[in-house]
């Protein structure tokens, strides 16, 4: 799952949170234009496995997401 930690109306967290209740093995990858150490902690706690800063390139994304498929 690639997430957006911007949403309206709701918190990344939130999503995080729901997501993970309705299936503990989804991997998730965020994406943010700000990540301060606590909160990158804080997300990896949660069960984000990846973060891609913004802006990004999407040979990035590809990459990355392509890894965590291929290792889960």
């Amino acid at each position: 799952m690639l997430l957006d930690l911007g949403l309206p109306k709701v918190t990344g967290f939130d999503v995080i949170q729901n997501l993970k209740e309705q299936n503990p093995a989804v991997r998730i990858v965020i994406t943010t234009g700000y990540l301060g150490v606590d909160l990158k902690s804080e997300l990896f706690r949660a069960g984000v496995k990846d973060c891609i800063h913004k802006p990004y390139l999407i040979d990035d994304v590809v990459k990355r997401l392509g890894s965590l498929i291929e290792n889960p």
